[in-house]
């Protein structure tokens, strides 16, 4: 065997002595780079050398002696030297070959063939491939490298690590890899890509991309290699396939080296983040329609801007859910989702006498998008078969109590350099408690931005009093359903919107005969302004003009039913009603007013000087206006019509376009009057330059308001109005009050709290040193202490919130990736990416050391109210508070809760805590007081891939039955979102 030793691969020579350490070595002690290019070279054959090799300073296991060590390319793949790249089997571009140490070419070593080996920091570089190690061999014959690592003892050197534009990095003790046919073999391997690594005895790697796992361990806690995960799922067979999913064979969680009784005999967990297509994992659960599986499916990456998913759910008891969504997401374009989920119920058993069976769902569908820089379309449909559906099926406490579901389309276009907008819209409300179904179809509504008519452009000169007229335009048509069902009939909005009949039939009015109602209303405003700068007096009339225009009006008449007596023709009246009906025809109803305000300013300067504030400001702003509107309800407009109300010929006028009876005269003269109150200061600081900042400080604000009816035959006094209020650095006050002039009388029977009315009388004509009473009283009181490192107040509080690791049903599931976005916390898909729980964002803290500088912070809330109408006064007051403390950089604790003073009890508390675990973490929820009492643990992996796999929760709920069904899952998974109806 021939050795050669290249120029600049010197074996290094013993340590000098010390008095020639000054001494220069003439030899290189570099690295040198060898290019061996066998696109084109001729194969020479060479005589074995007779002698050994010096090669005592490699690893054994790198000998080409031993080819036991099983790192040559599995029996799979194709002979050595075979050609897998096309050609005669050369290879395609040159091999870069570099080392610190020496390379040793050998030719024909006891028939291993020819051979190059690297020591010493040794790399090679082939195309977009690199192979990094302590020690590397090239085969010449059939181009294959084989690289070790370092001795066991020596710690400092790393393994071998092998890379590939594009692909995972590998390394391990040993590995193999052929330049011909792309494959590797790593043992002791390791192997990752972002958060997942997967770790194993062997790993095999094809040209595919596919790799082969044996003895492997799968986890997402990347620890430096000789540290041993905090977890790792572990088989004895593993595949990865196109870097997305590892499959295995019987799988078995370890908690650092120790066993865990969670095993299954197969597994799918994914192996890089992002959006892919894969199945969603069931999660398990109990409600009252029994033990369910909910939310397993499969999630469709379509393509860049769209997704789709179908989830399912299924009880033992025979219940099953189905839901299906779809999601688009076009930056800058649009973006939606469409989502529908139908649950086909059945509790107990049809000889059961409370057996339940039913179908239900709901329809959710939104939609923005920009159509051009002025025009947009957008639309929030929220769609249900039956009001208890969202009761029922929420996971949200929320859902859980709202009242009412609304449903919008709306599309607007604008012409900014007009000042105009239109709006078209599409409208639909629906009350869970009564039923009650209101629609507008279409709402239309213009607008023109107030302009001068009558301005001109003149530079240098001021407007004339014409040229100040101001006016605007405001145009809408709209198209109302509305809809009570009757408590007899089972009748939905939908059938009664598309039939008539069942509108008659199924709404709890029976004079509504017509489901529709279409008006058009018209809106000019008119005013102008002028100032008297001798008086600082600002003067705006105005005048404004309504119009009402509608298809049909209103008209009643009395209806008394009789009963025929024991003689013929004789009636005897025994009831009487007051019978509506719809005309047909066009109408109008014009309502027009007019006014005048005048508003003004001055000032009291104080010279007072406190430490840093100087001078104290008194700023008065009163106002006065006058606004006339006539008495509509006189004949002569047209707009009341009058009848005979009871069977005694009383006759009561009543407006023909509300139906609604009248009285008296409508005239309004108001004289209305403020006086806004500013008490200032300002705080002069000096800088480091020695200039000085002025900081004006409102100190107090003081406003009081009152009007008087100048039409009205009495009580043309209205009450007055004070409020206060004040801010103290971060702590706010507020007071208002109303005040009454008028005395209280009883006005008929003494004993009937209903006779007891304000009469006609001044409080001042009784007791002039108390002309006014009080009726309504308000205070509030809110701030927040803070302490340590913490930093803002605001982060506090909005750390002080629980976290909750459910995902609602209520949105669309996001599964990561740059162009659909969505809420992190509701990615149910198990390889998206999932952000770290809120609690545990700032949880950060110094490294090595204890910092005694706790972060914490308390905000409250305290509210006082009085409400006097006539004797005896009504309190309530009540505090509440939140509070955050991250005793360490890994603890955190939060909580919130009230108190209602005035009935003396707790009202609702919430508590919770939260413990950074590294890879892991732990929550802990308590709500000890109120209606919904639960406690819940949740320990889970941090890691996007295995956030919702590797979770364990500990619920107690007392509450599900009364929220119903599978509403008390919120409470029974601790966090966790479980099947059931998507709430809105």
């Amino acid at each position: 065997m021939l050795v050669i030793l290249l120029p600049g691969f010197m074996p290094e020579t013993p340590a000098a002595p010390p008095d020639a350490a000054s001494k220069e070595d003439p030899r290189p002690r570099s690295g040198m780079v060898v290019q061996i290019d066998t696109t084109e070279a001729d194969t020479t054959e060479t005589d074995n050398a007779a002698t050994d090799t010096p090669q005592t300073a490699l690893p054994d296991s790198t000998a080409a002696a031993q080819p036991e060590s099983g790192l040559a390319p599995t029996a799979q793949a194709p002979a050595t030297g075979a050609d897998t790249t096309g050609g005669d089997g050369d290879l395609d571009a040159p091999i870069e070959l570099a080392a610190r140490d020496s390379l040793i070419l050998a030719f024909d070593a006891e028939g291993a063939g020819e051979t190059g080996t690297l020591h010493g920091e040794a790399k090679t570089t082939y195309q977009d491939s690199e192979l990094r190690a302590q020690t590397i061999r090239y085969r010449f014959t059939d181009d294959e490298l084989r690289a070790t690592g370092p001795p066991s003892d020596t710690a400092r050197i790393p393994f071998p690590v092998f890379e590939r534009e594009g692909e995972d990095t590998f390394s391990g003790a040993e590995l193999a890899y052929s330049l011909r046919t792309q494959r590797g073999r790593v043992v002791q391997a390791r192997t990752g890509q972002g958060e997942a690594s997967l770790r194993g005895g062997v790993i095999k790697r094809y040209e595919d991309r596919t790799t082969f796992v044996a003895d492997g361990a799968y986890t997402t806690d990347n620890r430096p290699p000789g540290e041993t995960p905090s977890y790792t799922l572990r088989s004895s067979r593993m595949k990865v396939v196109n870097e997305r999913w590892v499959y295995t064979g019987p799988i078995q969680l370890y908690i650092f080296n120790i066993p865990m009784p969670l095993w299954l005999p197969f597994g799918m967990v994914p192996y890089t983040e992002g959006r892919r297509s894969g199945p969603l994992p069931p999660t398990p659960g109990e409600d009252r329609r029994g033990f369910f599986l909910s939310d397993f499916g499969w999630y469709f990456a379509m393509n860049e801007y769209t997704d789709f998913t179908i989830q399912g759910s299924v009880w033992s008891g025979g219940s099953f859910e189905i839901n299906p969504s779809f999601r688009y997401s076009r930056t800058d374009y649009y973006n939606g989702d469409l989502n529908l989920n139908v649950l086909f119920e059945r509790i107990g058993q049809p000889e059961d006498p409370d057996f339940q069976k039913s179908v239900e769902g709901d329809l959710r569908w939104t939609h923005n998008q920009d159509l051009n820089p002025t025009s947009s379309i957008n639309g929030n449909v929220n769609l249900l078969t039956s009001s208890d559906f969202v009761r029922e099926n929420t996971t949200d406490y929320n859902d859980a109590v709202r009242q009412d579901i609304s449903s919008s389309i709306n599309y607007s276009k604008s012409w900014p350099d007009g000042g105009r907008n239109i709006s078209v819209r599409a409208n639909q409300s629906q009350n869970l408690s009564s039923g009650n179904v209101s629609l507008t179809l279409p709402d239309v509504l213009f607008r023109q931005r107030s302009f001068k008519p009558f301005k001109r452009d003149r530079v240098g000169q001021d407007e004339t009093w014409y040229e100040r007229i101001t006016t605007g335009y405001r145009g809408s048509l709209t198209n109302n359903f509305e809809y009570t069902p009757t408590d007899t009939t089972n009748i939905p909005w939908y059938e009664a919107l598309a039939s008539p009949s069942a509108y008659r039939e199924g709404h709890s009015n029976p004079d509504r005969t017509n489901p529709f109602n279409v008006e058009m209303t018209h809106n000019i405003p008119l005013s102008t302004s002028f100032r008297i700068n001798q008086y600082n007096l600002n003067i705006r009339p105005n005048i404004s003009y309504d119009s009402e225009w509608v298809l049909r009006t209103q008209r009643k008449r009395l209806v008394v039913d009789t009963l025929d007596a024991d003689s013929p023709g004789v009636g005897t009246p025994v009831e009487t009603r007051v019978e509506r009906r719809n005309e047909a025809g066009f109408a109008a109803r014009h309502n027009f007013s007019t006014g005048v305000s005048m508003n003004t300013e001055f000032f009291g300067l104080f010279p007072v000087s406190v430490g840093s504030f100087r001078g104290l400001r008194h700023r008065v702003q009163p106002s006065l206006s006058y606004n006339y509107r006539p008495n509509f309800n006189d004949p002569f407009w047209g707009r009341t019509r009058s009848y005979v109300s009871d069977i005694d010929g009383t006759v009561q006028r009543y407006d023909i376009f509300t139906g609604r009876d009248v009285r008296g005269d409508a005239t309004q003269q108001n004289l209305s009057f403020s006086v806004t109150n500013r008490f200032e200061t300002k705080r002069v600081r000096t800088d480091s330059t020695g200039a000085e900042q002025e900081t004006t400080i409102q100190l107090l604000r003081l406003n009081a308001s009152s009007s008087y009816n100048l039409a009205a035959d009495s009580l043309n006094l209205s009450d007055i109005n004070l409020n206060a209020s004040t801010s103290i650095g971060d702590y706010n006050v507020r007071v208002r009050s109303t005040l009454s002039p008028y005395q209280y009388a009883d006005v008929s029977d003494p004993d009937d709290p209903e006779s007891i009315a304000v009469v006609n009388q001044y409080m001042a004509a009784r007791s002039p040193l108390t002309p006014v009473r009080l009726t309504r009283l308000s205070a509030a009181l809110n701030g927040g202490f803070q302490g340590g490192s913490g930093g803002s107040r605001s982060a506090d509080r909005s750390g002080a919130q629980t976290t909750s690791t459910s995902s609602p049903r209520g949105g669309a599931r996001t599964r990561g990736g740059a162009r659909i976005q969505g809420n992190a916390s509701s990615n149910r898909n198990t390889g998206a990416a999932s952000t770290q729980a809120a609690t545990g964002a700032n949880l950060g803290g110094s490294q090595g050391r204890v910092d005694f500088s706790i972060p914490w912070s308390l905000d409250f809330d305290l509210q006082y109210n009085m409400r006097r109408r006539f004797g005896e006064a009504e309190h309530d007051a009540e505090v509440s508070g939140q509070f955050s403390v991250q005793l360490t950089p890994k603890w955190r604790t939060s909580g919130r809760t009230s108190f209602d003073i005035g009935e003396m009890k707790i009202a609702t508390t919430q508590l919770s805590a939260y413990r950074d675990l590294g890879a892991w973490e732990m929550s802990f929820s308590w709500v000890p007081f109120g209606r919904f009492q639960s406690y819940s643990f949740s320990l889970n992996v941090k890691g996007g891939q295995l956030r919702n796999l590797l979770r364990l929760n500990v619920p107690r709920n007392e509450a599900g039955s009364r929220l119903g069904g599978t509403a008390g899952r919120l409470l029974n998974s601790g966090g966790s979102s479980r099947g059931g109806g998507r709430p809105f």
